[in-house]
């Protein structure tokens, strides 16, 4: 009896096997042919699709994405952490594509800073490599981080923010520690790799002059509503005088 058999059978018995690595088994499909696959299987089965929802909107841990590349870093250095640096990136923009910039958020934040610290430390530059593939390969990892920023930024929702967020930090305190971030790491990579986050750092000034736009036009509404208020308390007080 081949494994597929043996995990078909359990299915149906609503019973599950440590022993069957699933992975295993779909390795030899590709992206696109997974994707066709759970299309096909939503359309049978449209009950499922809030399962598969929830699974997409679960909240990245991003402690633990900070915890997984220190450990690499730690023990085989930036060329090693470079393999799981990308694919946490690609799947960053992933998500940033999809709109959910709080996920995209949770794997750019300790991401960024582990490898542009990195970067930095272990003297990562053109110039002591001579590897050009591998000079290509860092360009285009730090190019798709931009990207990746640049997505997340340009869907980033105020409202949503504040719905997912347990704390009481404003969406302009996130856009501005997010720019003093950008800022410092374009700062420091520039000497290395060349401008970078320029792209990003360009759509959060424009979130955060639009942020500083709404508070004036709020604090605005509220000194007309209280000199509304106290106008209609002093005519009052008139014509309380008057009638007396």
């Amino acid at each position: 009896q081949s494994t597929w058999d043996r995990l078909i059978g359990l299915l149906r018995h609503n019973m599950a096997s440590e022993d069957i690595d699933l992975g295993d088994l779909l390795a030899p499909l590709s992206r696109d042919r997974l994707e066709m696959i759970i299309v096909n299987c939503l359309t049978r089965h449209p009950d499922d699709y809030n399962t598969v929802l929830r699974e997409i909107r679960k909240p990245i841990d991003g402690t633990e994405v900070r915890g997984s590349l220190t450990a690499v870093l730690n023990i085989a250095g930036f060329y090693e952490a470079l393999n799981d640096a990308e694919q946490f990136i690609e799947r960053a923009g992933h998500f940033g594509k999809s709109q959910d910039f709080l996920n995209a958020f949770r794997i750019l934040e300790p991401v960024t800073e582990l490898m542009v610290t990195a970067t930095v430390a272990e003297d990562i530059t053109p110039e002591n490599m001579d590897d050009d593939e591998m000079k290509t390969r860092i360009e285009a990892f730090f190019s798709n981080m931009e990207s990746a920023w640049q997505s997340a930024i340009n869907c980033f929702d105020e409202s949503k923010l504040s719905r997912a967020s347990s704390s009481t930090t404003s969406a302009k305190v996130v856009l501005q520690q997010h720019y003093d971030n950008l800022t410092k790491y374009k700062s420091e990579l520039l000497p290395i790799w060349g401008p970078l986050f320029s792209d990003p750092l360009r759509a959060l000034t424009k979130r955060l002059r639009k942020s500083c736009d709404d508070d004036s036009s709020s604090s605005s509404s509220s000194s007309s509503s209280s000199s509304s208020s106290s106008s209609s308390s002093s005519s009052s007080s008139s014509s309380s005088s008057s009638s007396s």
